[in-house]
């Protein structure tokens, strides 16, 4: 492998694992946690791949992780609530897309910035499932997709959640 080759082959880990640490960083920062050291680990530069470092944290960080990483991992309720809410709004003629198993993004046509919506457990109602903006921003019980989607009309409308 000639020196540019190896450059480009560099340079196209270091932006798989930035996206990657953008994508993780994004999802902490929706369910309320921080990683303080967490950041590209600098003495796999010269690798072919290139490491995320999580970091240290303290043991509060920790429980909060598992748990959101647990709830995540064995709710596949959220799935079908999403599915349900995406039904209405396809019913109405918006635009739904799946992103990345657990969100919705809804548009009003080609022009429209469109909404990120999810659906999680809010801990200040019994861990019962809502809809949500990305966030964080409450819409409705997740029990009650009309509600949502008579919000989200609303909010399109607009043109800002």
């Amino acid at each position: 492998m000639d020196r540019a080759t190896q450059v480009h082959a560099d340079m196209s880990a270091l932006d798989e694992a930035g996206t990657a640490l953008e994508a993780l960083r994004d999802a902490l920062d929706l369910a309320g946690i921080k990683l303080p050291s967490l950041g590209l680990d600098i003495c796999s530069f010269t690798s072919s791949v290139v490491l995320v470092e999580l970091g240290r944290c303290n043991p509060t960080t920790v429980r909060r992780l598992a748990e959101v990483v647990r709830r995540g991992a064995s709710d596949p309720r959220r799935a079908a609530r999403l599915a349900a809410l995406a039904g209405l709004l396809r019913g109405q003629k918006y635009t739904v897309e799946l992103l990345d198993g657990d969100r919705i993004h809804v548009t009003d046509g080609p022009d429209s910035r469109g909404l990120v919506v999810e659906c999680r457990e809010r801990d200040d109602d019994a861990g019962r499932h809502w809809f949500a903006y990305r966030d964080g921003t409450w819409i409705s019980e997740a029990d009650n997709p009309t509600d949502a989607l008579v919000t989200l009309k609303a909010e399109l409308r607009q043109g800002q959640p």
